[in-house]
């Protein structure tokens, strides 16, 4: 995982993954979601 650290934002851009600010959305959808807000 060294260089995930080195590149933090190239190991988040998978094929066919949606950018990273589109990605955070989804998963703060999906945390309100389980914690019903």
């Amino acid at each position: 995982d060294r260089l995930a650290a080195q590149e933090p934002q190239r190991w988040l851009v998978v094929d066919g993954a949606p950018p990273k600010d589109e990605l955070e959305q989804i998963i703060r959808r999906g945390v309100t979601d389980r914690l019903g807000l």
